[in-house]
C-alpha cells in the first residue's frame, strides 16, 4: 500500500477523478484497496464530512496528549455544605420500582410530563412563570401545590 504523499501529482489527480465517478458504486475500502492506497487518506482527500470529523478527532487526541481531556476543563471550587443541603433536600425521596430503576424512569414529579401540568395549570392560573432556581430544576414542587398557591392568591376562574 502506497502513502498519499508517496504519489505523483498525477497519480493523485487520476486516483481522484476515478474514484469520484465510482463513489456511489463501490464502498470506500474496496476503492482504497483499487487504488492500492490507504483507506484514510482516500477518504480524507474526497469526503469533506469524513475530512472535518478525522481533524477534529486528531485535535482532541492531540489536545489528550499535552494532559488535557476532551471536554472543557471546569475548575473545582470548594463546596458550600448548606447550599449542598439545599439541593439534597430538592430532590424528592426516590420511590421508584427496582424496574423503573433500571429503566432509567424519572423520579416523581421530575418528568417531562408532569412540567406539562404544572405549565398547563400555570397558565390557567395566569401564574407567571418561576425564576429557575438554582440547581437548574423545578424543586419537584407538585402540581396539587401549585394549583393550591395559585387558588389562595386569588388568581384564576372564581367559581369552584
Amino acid at each position: 500500500m502506497r502513502t498519499w504523499s508517496d504519489l505523483s501529482a498525477a497519480e493523485q489527480e487520476f486516483i481522484v477523478t476515478s474514484a469520484r465517478k465510482l463513489i456511489g458504486f463501490v464502498n470506500w475500502k474496496t476503492l482504497a484497496k483499487r487504488f492500492d492506497v490507504g483507506y484514510d487518506a482516500l477518504r480524507r482527500r474526497l469526503d469533506p464530512i469524513y475530512r472535518a470529523n478525522a481533524n477534529r478527532v486528531r485535535a482532541l487526541e492531540r489536545q489528550s496528549q499535552r494532559g488535557q481531556r476532551f471536554h472543557d476543563h471546569v475548575p473545582l471550587e470548594r463546596v458550600d455544605l448548606r447550599q449542598l443541603s439545599r439541593l439534597k433536600a430538592a430532590v424528592p425521596a426516590d420511590t421508584r420500582s427496582i424496574t423503573g430503576r433500571i429503566f432509567g424512569d424519572p423520579l416523581p414529579s421530575r418528568s417531562a410530563l408532569d412540567r406539562k401540568r404544572r405549565r398547563a395549570a400555570r397558565k390557567f392560573l395566569d401564574i407567571p412563570p418561576r425564576e429557575p432556581e438554582p440547581c437548574g430544576g423545578d424543586g419537584g414542587q407538585p402540581l396539587l401545590a401549585t394549583a393550591t398557591r395559585g387558588a389562595a392568591v386569588g388568581r384564576g376562574r372564581e367559581h369552584a
